[in-house]
Order: C-alpha cells, then sequence, then structure tokens
C-alpha cells in the first residue's frame, strides 16, 4: 500500500510538468505592440538599455590672433593762408598781442634789455611794469605847459582828452620813463609827456608868459633839465650802456608785478629793422600779421611793402637841441641834439626821419633836420642857446 502512495505522487509530478511546458504566455495585444522589442518573454535574458548622456566635448580656448602694428598716419598739415610778404620798418616793432588795464597783476618770468619777458612769453616795456618790493612814487601837484595835450593812453595816441592851459594844476599820480599819468580837477585819469609837466610853477623871466610855451622853458621852472649829446657818443648814451651791463651782471629775480598804465600793449615778438614778416591782412592803420601759427597785429607804417619805392639814404645836420627819440612813438625821454650833429638817415615816418645809430634807430622832427650844414647869419652862432631851440632861431641853409 505504501508502495502504491509512492506511484501516485509520482505520476502527479510528472503530469504537472507536462502541464507547465505546453503553457503558452498571453500577451495583451495592445500591450504587444508597445513593449520594446528587446524585452524577451519567457526563458529569454531581458535587457535594458539605459541611455547615457553624451559629455559636450571641451572647448578649448584658440588664441586670438594678434594684430599686425597699423602706421600711425602723419596729421595732415593745415595749409598756410596765403599772405604778402614785408619788410619792418622800425626797430622793436612788436606783434600786438594784447592789451592789459591799470592795475593789472602779471607775473615776470625774466627780462630782455629794456622789456619784461611775461610767464607766458609775452612781452612788455619795463617801464609799464612795477615789480613786486618797489616803491611807488607820493602823488604831487604839477604844472602844465601852456597848450599840453593829455590822452586816454599812455602811447599818447587817439583822440586827445583835453587841452591844458599855461600853468593849470594836475596832480601827478605815477611816472614812467618820460610819461606821467595825471588826475585832473575834474578826477578825470589821463597821460602825458613828462616834459610837459613841472613840479613847480612856471615863470619866466621874460617874453611870452602865456598860451604856448614852446615846449622847453629852458629850465627856468627848475625842474628839467635836459643834457645835449650826440647820438653817436655822450654821457646819456653811456649812462644806457653801462645800465646794461649792470643789469647784465645781477641775477634777475622773477616775481609778481604791476601794470602802472592803461591799455599797456604786450608783444608776442619784437622784430628789428629789415625782419620780414608774413601779412595776412593789410588795413590802412594795421596789419593782421602771422607768426608760427598765431595772429597778431602792427601798425601798417611800421612795413615795408614790394611794391614802395626805396628810400634813398642821406646825410643830414641836427639843430640845435633837436630832439632823439628811441621809440618810434615818441614817448620815451628823448636825448638832445648839438648843433650841426651829422646824422645818417636811412627812411621816414610820419613826420620824423628814422636815423641810423651805433646801437639800432633814433627818430628825429623832420623840420629839426637841414641838408647841409647849418651856417648863422647872425645872433648866436651855436651851442646851448639855453632856451629850446631859439639859439638857432635864425639860420639859413647856405647855397651849394
Amino acid at each position: 500500500m505504501k508502495r502504491i502512495g509512492i506511484i501516485l505522487l509520482s505520476a502527479v509530478l510528472l503530469l504537472g510538468t507536462a502541464a507547465c511546458t505546453n503553457l503558452q504566455p498571453v500577451v495583451d495585444a495592445a500591450n504587444d505592440a508597445a513593449a520594446p522589442e528587446n524585452v524577451e518573454i519567457a526563458n529569454q535574458p531581458i535587457t535594458l538599455e539605459i541611455e547615457t548622456p553624451t559629455e559636450e566635448p571641451t572647448a578649448v580656448p584658440t588664441e586670438e590672433p594678434t594684430p599686425e602694428p597699423t602706421a600711425t598716419p602723419e596729421p595732415t598739415a593745415t595749409p598756410e593762408p596765403p599772405t604778402e610778404a614785408a619788410t619792418v620798418r622800425v626797430d622793436n616793432a612788436g606783434v600786438l598781442a594784447k592789451l592789459f588795464a591799470l592795475g593789472e597783476a602779471v607775473e615776470v618770468a625774466a627780462e630782455s634789455d629794456d622789456y619784461y619777458v611775461l610767464s607766458d612769453g609775452m612781452l612788455v616795456e619795463k617801464r609799464f611794469v612795477r615789480l613786486a618790493g618797489e616803491e611807488a612814487p607820493k602823488p604831487y601837484t604839477g604844472f602844465a605847459r601852456g597848450n599840453t595835450s593829455v590822452y586816454a593812453n599812455a602811447y599818447l595816441e587817439g583822440v586827445t582828452i583835453d587841452v591844458l592851459s599855461f600853468n593849470e594844476e594836475v596832480t601827478v599820480e605815477d611816472s614812467f620813463s618820460g610819461l606821467v599819468r595825471l588826475t585832473l580837477k575834474d578826477g578825470t585819469s589821463c597821460y602825458a609827456l613828462a616834459s610837459d609837466i613841472s613840479k613847480t610853477r612856471i615863470v619866466y623871466s621874460g617874453g611870452n608868459s602865456g598860451g604856448n610855451s614852446g615846449g622847453n622853458s629852458g629850465g627856468q621852472d627848475g625842474g628839467d633839465i635836459s643834457l645835449v649829446v650826440s647820438p653817436f657818443g655822450g654821457l646819456k648814451t653811456l649812462v644806457r650802456l653801462i645800465g646794461r651791463l649792470l643789469q647784465a651782471d645781477t641775477a634777475f629775480t622773477p616775481g609778481a608785478g604791476t601794470i602802472l598804465a592803461e591799455g599797456t600793449e604786450a608783444y608776442e615778438c619784437l622784430y628789428k629793422r629789415g625782419d620780414a614778416v608774413k601779412v595776412l591782412e593789410k588795413g590802412d592803420e594795421t596789419c593782421s600779421i602771422l607768426l608760427d601759427g598765431k595772429t597778431g597785429t602792427m601798425p601798417t607804417a611800421l612795413l615795408i611793402f614790394a611794391d614802395e619805392t626805396p628810400y634813398e639814404p642821406w646825410d643830414g645836420f641836427a639843430r640845435n637841441n633837436a630832439p632823439l627819440h628811441r621809440s618810434y612813438r615818441l614817448t620815451d625821454e628823448p636825448e638832445k641834439l648839438k648843433l650841426n650833429d651829422e646824422l645818417h638817415i636811412i627812411d621816414e615816418l610820419g613826420d620824423q626821419y628814422i636815423v641810423e645809430l651805433t646801437d639800432g634807430t633814433g627818430f628825429v622832427p623832420m623840420d629839426q633836420v637841414s641838408k647841409s650844414r647849418i651856417v648863422y647869419t647872425g645872433g648866436s652862432s651855436g651851442g646851448n642857446s639855453g632856451g629850446g631851440n631859439s639859439g638857432d632861431a635864425a639860420w639859413t641853409e647856405p647855397v651849394l
């Protein structure tokens, strides 16, 4: 019986194995279509594909190509405007850059003969600048000579402000080498020649004591004494030369300065007689001058143009006490010439002869120069007569 039970159990196990072998998988049609192709049912191995993200290749930095250096183009030169050539007629002809007002402060950097060089390179006459530390003169009462003209600027140019009568009182506020700054009784500020204003009341010992006093009173007012010298020598010329030598040995100290006259001119540069200039525009009174890219002005009368007839130099003779100025404006203190001093005339400027001197040029009134040696017909025969030009009042030019 026990053996029959074992046989029946074995038969059951065999039947179960056969049933499992004949069993087919049941797959839903819808799901069957969506099933992955690589998944096999039953005893097939299952393969899963996992998508690995692809790493982006690391970008290798590339060097930018170094550009070839390009040559800097040369700046295009601005063409110079058309100009007219001219030649300077006198020494110390300045190209005007600007005008200073009375009392204006300036910075002085150096000195050059009769001029100060400012910190910006412009030139101003020394007589119109007072350096810091220099003492200003005290005002005083002065007395005018007859028919004394006064002006608004120290160059005594333009419209005459007033004509002072004989011995008219004025206040002298300041003085600078041949010029004075005045205040009239009505408060007007003006300028005049120093020789036209006396420090004491003028008293004449005889002759005409009113109206036109004739300029130099011959020292009767106890003030202004003039030296009689030759332009080719003499005490005043010697003093000027010694002064310049001493100046050259003294170290100049730059510093602040004050302008002493209204309308004081500052120059870009100074020209000598015979220097060539470029004229941008020619006017009746002034010319526009081109100078190293800058422009300035210069009086037309100080220039000689190509269409002018060259001046023929000649030799003349001075009348007694004829004034000799170094400035073409005649505002400096003049030297006095002796009778028959020989003068070499090289040109004309207005009513003045331009005279060639050993150290530059000078200016003498035309009516004070004779073309022949002066011979007196009577009276004083020469020398200093002590009264203006009265010493050669009676003279005739000999007939050659």
